[in-house]
């Protein structure tokens, strides 16, 4: 039983501190959307099959809404520009009945065919969570955690991905308030130290049904509120000043040679 108890306790305690290796995201964010104060819905989001639900955004198994940031920020945001181009995404996520929020959740995908950078529910088999970029490999790794079925819009579970923020060139996604998860009172590693796709630009907000060939299954109904994003993107200024500098360093050390 000892032994048991130690060994659990070694787990916790490596999972704790490999959580904590990588930064979690903190700050502020330069733009939200939320139901408190209307800008959620006054915003010019695109919806499909998705509603308006006390504020919130009510999407139901495939239904999803959009956002064109491009067209709203003037912004897109793209890879390993010098790694110098990277954003941090949040929303809070409500359950609305006894499913598995499958195919659904939060991406920021390219135009064209909306691949990019996921976090959502996985299968209705494993209630747990699904994060990746599609873009990149097309691969998505799965955590095990659940929402609370009985908690009917009431207990949000918070998602978060940092496109290369916190560390520039790599993408983490983190889960906040997960029922069943080691750390339901803080952030929750669950997709680690992945390298961001090097090129892609994307400037779609999804919430709701996240890209894929079944984008939304039969056990998908959410309420998504309080998103949140945080950026940087080089100015053109600033391309020129770092592309002068290079060259003039490049000169310098042909000179030298």
């Amino acid at each position: 039983m000892k032994k048991t108890l130690l060994a659990t306790a070694l787990v916790l305690v490596c999972a704790a501190a490999a959580n904590a290796a990588i930064p979690v995201y903190t700050g502020s964010f330069a733009t939200t959307w939320s139901s408190s104060d209307g800008s959620l819905l006054a915003a010019p989001w695109s919806f499909s099959g998705a509603y308006a639900d006390g504020g919130k955004i009510h999407a139901n198994d495939s239904a999803y809404a959009t956002l064109d940031l491009a067209a709203v920020l003037g912004k897109t945001f793209n890879g390993r520009v010098g790694s110098t181009t990277a954003f941090v995404m949040q929303a809070k996520i409500y359950n609305l009945a006894a499913n598995f929020g499958q195919d659904l959740g939060i991406s920021l995908g390219r135009v064209g065919d909306m691949k990019g950078i996921q976090q959502g529910g996985a299968a209705a088999g494993n209630q747990g969570i699904t994060s990746g970029d599609k873009a990149w490999d097309n691969s998505m790794n799965r955590q095990s955690w659940t929402q609370d079925p009985a908690a009917n819009g009431v207990n949000p579970v918070t998602v978060m991905v940092d496109y290369g923020f916190t560390t520039p060139g790599r993408f983490t996604s983190w889960v906040l308030g997960a029922v069943g998860s080691s750390y339901p009172g803080t952030w929750r590693l669950s997709n680690d130290n992945r390298e961001v796709h090097p090129t892609d630009n994307y400037s779609i907000l999804r919430v709701g049904a996240v890209p894929g060939a079944a984008a939304g299954g039969n056990w998908g109904q959410i309420l998504v509120d309080d998103i949140k994003l945080q950026y940087i993107v080089p100015e053109p200024g600033s391309m020129l000043a770092l592309g002068s500098g290079l060259v003039g360093l490049f000169g310098m050390i042909r000179r030298r040679r």
